[in-house]
């Protein structure tokens, strides 16, 4: 038993010695396989490339051929203009490719080379060359690459995952010209709009706005970030995937654009001074329930999302109006007259230099608080009629301006959280009670000594 015991121990022994031995000489035939190399390995004219064509896995696959005039189309059937300068990058970003390690005999399963996940390959007059990337290595984090020359190398810079691009990023998307200023914007068809861009108009007691619409028969201030939004989500629009490429007339149709729901039609000034216009036609129904538009002179048809689209189906002069109860400009500010709880005062305004400065019957009191706190005041509901109950207050603001010499606004209780606005006796909406009584609390601090 004492034999056998012995015995087993041996061989036992003998057998560690075998598997260390092994793994030994595989070390080291590994360390044998790697060089340093620090050499180009992958190169090209790229003047003279004339199809391009790359991957992402086997599902995602894309062919370009250059046609005689140097432009990179798609080699299917449903062409969509394409992003030159992307491709041209992503041809450049592989010519003098260099490694930094040689690996001799490879097992191309171990480097992720055996099915490469993104893959790029160059025809230059029917002569094609091919990279392959493969995984990064676990230790470093380097991309391992082919070229099929039977070896894999370790690249010196890693540029795979730039080929990791969707139709979307290969699209040439439309471009508007450069806007220096948007003059008109002007909706008709299932909504109704125009609002004109004028400076200096007359039309307000701030010549800080400049885009009106005509409301109750007269001319009344839009906010210019409002408007701006609202022209915007057409530019916006243009980087939704397109729905066609080439239109033709049943595709008007085909989309609800023969007779369009909406009608966009838009103006601005270029770099130039030139005025253009363009003309979009807008359908929010298909009989998949998606939504489209299509500018005039265009070639392409454009998903629209929801959001965009609702900015023109519901663009009014309430969704378009200043959230501010009152724009006070204070170096054109003359004087506030205020009556809170029966007590009147007035309160002449003049400028040092940048600092605002109120006087009550000659002697100077500080209302910096009320100037800045009546600036904040800000809608949260637009209306037209409601249930007022007691006045809080009512500012007048005189102005030096012909045109508008004066505003009074006035502050009713109307819930617990809000209160109601009238401006020139005509009501607007709702603010804030708890920001309305503190500018109130700040005027009777003064009033009330």
């Amino acid at each position: 038993m004492k034999r056998a015991r012995t015995l087993k121990i041996l061989v036992g022994v003998l057998v560690a010695l075998v598997i260390i031995t092994i793994v030994v000489i595989k070390i080291g035939e590994y360390r044998e396989r790697m060089e340093t190399y620090e050499e180009v390995v992958f190169s090209f004219d790229e003047d003279k490339v004339d199809r391009f064509s790359f991957s992402i896995g086997a599902a995602a696959h894309c062919d370009l051929t250059k046609d005689k005039n140097g432009i990179w189309l798609l080699d299917k059937e449903v062409q969509y203009p394409i992003n030159q300068e992307l491709v041209q990058e992503l041809i450049s970003c592989i010519n003098n490719y260099e490694a930094k390690f040689k690996i001799i005999n490879p097992e191309l399963s171990v480097y992720g080379l055996e099915r490469p996940e993104h893959s790029a390959t160059v025809t230059i007059g029917g002569e094609s060359m091919t990279i392959n990337f493969g995984d990064k290595s676990p230790i470093e984090g380097e991309r391992y690459f082919s070229v099929g020359d039977g070896f894999v190398y370790i690249a010196k810079n890693d540029v795979a995952e730039k080929f990791e691009v969707d139709n979307n990023d290969l699209m040439a998307f439309e471009k508007f010209p450069d806007v220096k200023q948007f003059t008109r914007l002007r909706i008709t068809g299932a909504n109704e709009l125009d609002v004109i861009y004028k400076e200096n108009a007359g039309w307000c007691y701030s010549d800080s706005f400049v885009y009106y619409t005509k409301v109750y028969g007269q001319y009344m201030p839009c906010s210019s970030k409002y408007v701006e939004n609202t022209i915007n989500a057409v530019w916006t629009a243009l980087t939704d995937y397109y729905a066609t490429y080439d239109i033709k007339d049943e595709d008007l149709e085909t989309y609800n654009l023969k007779d369009p729901e909406l009608t966009v039609e838009i103006s601005y000034l270029d770099e130039d001074d030139e005025e253009h216009t363009e003309i979009v036609y807008m359908s929010p129904r298909t009989i998949s329930g998606a939504k489209f538009f299509h500018r005039v002179g265009s070639k392409y048809i454009i998903h629209m999302n929801d959001e965009n689209y609702e900015k023109f189906l519901n663009a009014s002069y309430n969704t378009l109006r200043p959230s501010e109860m009152i724009l006070a400009d204070w170096s054109t500010v003359r004087q506030v007259i205020v009556n809170v709880d029966g007590e009147k005062a007035t309160f002449d305004v003049k400028k040092d230099g940048q600092k605002t400065l109120f006087y009550l019957d000659g002697e100077e009191v500080d209302l910096d608080a009320f100037s800045r706190d009546v600036n904040k005041l800000e809608y949260i509901d637009f209306l037209d009629e409601a249930s007022l109950k007691r006045r809080e207050a009512q500012i007048q603001f005189v102005f030096d301006n012909e045109k508008w010499p004066s505003m009074t606004c006035e502050i009713y209780k109307y819930n617990g959280s809000t209160c109601v606005i009238k401006v020139d006796g005509r009501m607007t909406g709702t603010v804030s009670r708890e920001e309305a009584l503190k500018v109130v609390e700040e005027l009777n601090a003064i009033l009330l000594g």
